[in-house]
């Protein structure tokens, strides 16, 4: 890359050539000498948020019957169960808890990415 040329031809440095390296090439040297003694950040994305990974549809594991819809902290339960949509609270970084019925039961689910909920009642879930 670097061109060859008498940068100073004259009695004084016997007239020898010199090499000598075009300014781009010296700074891509530079970056390459620099990236082998810097250490290298590296940039990792947040996780995403429990309701993040849980929102989408979910069926019954065991006979693949949709459950419902889980958006943000809300689940919309499937048309044949005619009920009223539930609230969901997050009670440890992968549990949540549910209350259905008349207010007075408590389920909880324990969430396994990428798709599994199983709940404190045997139930598992997969979404879709």
């Amino acid at each position: 890359m670097g061109a060859t040329v008498c940068s100073s031809c004259g009695p004084d440095d016997g007239g020898d050539p010199k090499q000598i390296s075009p300014p781009g090439e010296l700074m891509m040297q530079e970056q390459a000498r620099l990236a082998e003694v810097l250490p290298q950040k590296k940039i990792v994305a947040p996780a995403p948020s429990l309701w993040e990974q849980t929102e989408g549809l979910w069926r019954r594991e065991e006979d693949a019957v949709f459950m419902g819809k889980i958006s943000k902290e809300l689940i919309q339960w499937a048309s044949e169960f005619e009920a009223e949509p539930s609230k969901l609270s997050q009670v440890e970084a992968k549990t949540i808890s549910m209350n259905v019925g008349d207010g007075s039961e408590d389920h909880f689910g324990i969430f396994e990415a990428p798709n599994k909920l199983t709940w404190s009642d045997g139930e598992v879930w997969v979404k879709d």
